[in-house]
Order: structure tokens, then C-alpha cells, then sequence
């Protein structure tokens, strides 16, 4: 049972019809799960990618993730961000796929490794630039007997398409003049797929995408949709008189207030809210009154025909998309979605029907 009157429900449903439209774009795909899968819970992500044998690889971030699924899938795993040698050694050790950009890194594996390679073509974050220099290093990298590299890839600033054509062409220039070559070559991420159809690779890197999550301006341009709906519960009712304050915050209203409180607050990974935010009860979109604490927040109701335990919406279906909520809040959807902690259950919705509960607090793992 549902432990929590705050819960983030997810569609299975959706997510495979997501994932079979990506299937479509003819490249393979390295799903990318980190940060909890955006969220929506890494172990049972993973377990629902199994039923694709045409999806090779899943990526992850951290090295932590990667020992998280690695006894549920039969995928092999890609770790797409920097590891310090010792963790690099530790990846290799236990079958990940690595990502490096040094020689040094290459002469710290044993037993044949297979590595994916960073190239920097503006994002700057990490990898080395393209240059005869570099080339000379990967070369000798691919000439160790002991590391094979098995892809290749760079990243997207995504400021402007001039700019994402000439990364492009910085990195396809520099892959076609190695002097060896390599078997995965990628560009794009879940947002440069859609913006950039006519790129030559043969790996994409999805992420967001997977949970139906497009930018504003590459909606309608993949036939995806959001799987997430988070939801609470009303928990109390009250009049708030006029010239009264409420919580943390000095702010004082005017005339008198029917509010309600909800029991989910930034603990659950909801950033502070402000009054310019909006959630759904009972299909009224309600301003948030007050600043927000760590397990409630405070809406005000008074056109609302409310009633204790009533559901409340704050993204997804029946409410504010996730796009929208995380525009009030003056972020991204990203962001948003990530934050959702540990301590608010995922429930999983498959055949139209409760599939799934995973509480981790609580330590409720595949109820139902």
C-alpha cells in the first residue's frame, strides 16, 4: 500500500510507445538513465528496457548507478561521465564501458576494456579538444592491447543551430581522420534528435525523450508524450482572516482566504514555491500563498470546491504539464523531475492498471 499521500505516478504504458517511436528514427540507441532515470526510478526503467534486445547499451552517469543495475540487466553499461582513476579501475574490474580522453587513463586497464571517447567540440565540460595532437593520443590509446575503443562521442551546446553545425562538423572531420576505425559514433542527445535529423551517427544518446519530455520548441516533432503525474492529497482546510501572515513567509493578505494545506514540500525535491506557482485541485489551478516547507505547502482555495483528502495535481495528467510547471518555477523540466526524492513513492501504471510500487524509504520494493 501507499504509504505516503504524496506519490509520482508512472506510465508504462506510455513509456514503451515512447520508446518504439525512438526505435523508429533506423540508429541505434544508448538510453541514458542517470539521476534515477530523470526520476522516474532507475531499477524498474532498466527492467522494462530488457524487452528491447535491439538496445544494446544503457548509459548511465556515476559509477554508483552502474553497480545499482548491473545484476538486472543483460545490457552492457556505459558511464559517460569522468572517473577518477581508482573508480575508473573499479568500472573497468567490473565490466562497465568507460569513458576516458587520456593515455594515462588507457594505461590504467587490463583485460581487454572497451572505452567510449570524449571529444570537446565547444560544450567544455569535459573530453579533449579535436587536433592532430589529440588524434596522435587516441591512436596510441587504440594501438594498447589491453583497450579497445568501442565509440566516440561529443555534445551539443545546443545555443543555436549555426553553432550545433559547426561542433558537428569539428567532430565528423576528426572521427574521419583517425586512423583506425570506430564502431559507435554519436552526436545527439534526446534534443539535438529531433532538431538535427540529417547528422551522421549511428548511436544517439536518449534521455529525456524516453519519458516524453521534449523541449517547447521540438514538440510535435517525435511522437512521444509524458509518463509522469505527481500527486498529494489535501490534508487540511481553514480560513485564513484578512491582515493575517502564513508560515515563513512576511507577506499579509488583505481580504480573508480559504486555504488549504498539501502534503508535499521541498524535501520531496519541490523547490520553494512562490505565488506566481500553480497547482490542480479538483481541476482548478490554485496559487501557492506563503513560502513552502520541507513536508507542506499552502494553496488558496476560495473559488474551489475543496474537501479534505481531495487529490491535488501539481504536473502531469489532468494538471499543469511538467513543461509548465517547471516554467513557473523559472527552471526546467529536467531539473524538476530529477529533484523528486527518495522519499516520495513511484507508483507504476502498466496495462492501464497499478503494475508496480517502489517506496525506498520504506523499503517497499515491487508491490503489486
Amino acid at each position: 500500500m501507499l504509504l505516503r499521500n504524496t506519490h509520482l505516478e508512472i506510465n508504462l504504458d506510455q513509456f514503451h510507445k515512447n520508446i518504439e517511436e525512438i526505435l523508429k528514427i533506423g540508429n541505434e540507441i544508448v538510453p541514458i538513465l542517470k539521476s534515477n532515470a530523470y526520476g522516474h526510478g532507475l531499477l524498474v526503467i532498466t527492467e522494462e528496457l530488457e524487452k528491447y534486445p535491439q538496445i544494446k547499451l544503457i548509459g548511465v552517469a556515476t559509477l554508483n548507478e552502474a553497480v545499482k543495475i548491473k545484476k538486472i540487466t543483460s545490457k552492457r553499461i556505459l558511464i559517460i561521465d569522468y572517473l577518477e582513476d581508482n573508480r575508473l579501475i573499479y568500472a573497468a574490474e567490473n565490466g562497465f564501458i568507460p569513458t576516458i580522453w587520456t593515455f594515462h587513463q588507457a594505461t590504467l586497464l587490463q583485460n581487454k576494456v572497451d572505452v567510449f571517447i570524449n571529444v570537446d567540440t565547444g560544450f567544455h565540460r569535459a573530453g579533449e579538444y579535436p587536433s592532430d595532437i589529440y588524434m596522435k593520443e587516441l591512436n596510441n590509446i587504440q594501438k594498447l592491447n589491453d583497450v579497445n575503443i568501442l565509440g566516440i562521442f561529443t555534445h551539443l551546446r545546443l545555443i543555436n543551430l549555426d553553432f550545433d553545425q559547426y561542433q558537428y562538423n569539428e567532430f565528423i572531420k576528426f572521427v574521419n581522420s583517425l586512423p583506425f576505425k570506430i564502431k559507435y559514433i554519436s552526436v545527439s542527445d534526446s534534443i539535438s534528435l529531433t532538431r538535427h535529423t540529417s547528422f551522421n551517427q549511428n548511436l544517439i544518446r536518449v534521455g529525456a525523450l524516453l519519458f516524453g519530455l521534449t523541449a517547447k520548441s521540438e514538440t510535435d516533432k517525435i511522437d512521444v508524450k509524458p509518463i509522469q503525474t505527481l500527486k498529494s492529497k489535501v490534508t487540511r482546510i481553514k480560513l485564513l482572516k484578512a491582515n493575517l501572515g502564513l508560515g515563513y513567509s512576511e507577506k499579509k493578505y488583505e481580504t480573508d482566504k480559504l486555504i488549504a494545506t498539501i502534503g508535499v514540500g521541498y524535501s520531496d525535491g519541490i523547490p520553494r514555491l512562490t505565488n506566481d506557482t500553480l497547482i490542480t485541485i479538483n481541476g482548478t489551478l490554485c496559487p501557492i500563498l506563503g513560502i513552502n516547507g520541507m513536508d507542506q505547502i499552502v494553496v488558496d482555495v476560495t473559488n474551489v470546491s475543496v474537501l479534505l483528502g481531495d487529490d491535488v495535481i501539481l504536473f502531469g495528467k489532468d494538471g499543469l504539464s511538467l513543461e509548465e510547471f517547471s516554467t513557473l518555477l523559472k527552471t526546467n523540466k529536467n531539473d524538476v523531475i530529477s529533484r523528486i526524492s527518495s522519499r516520495v513513492p513511484r507508483l507504476y501504471i502498466k496495462n492501464t492498471k497499478p503494475y508496480k510500487l517502489v517506496d525506498e524509504m520504506a523499503g517497499i520494493i515491487d508491490e503489486y
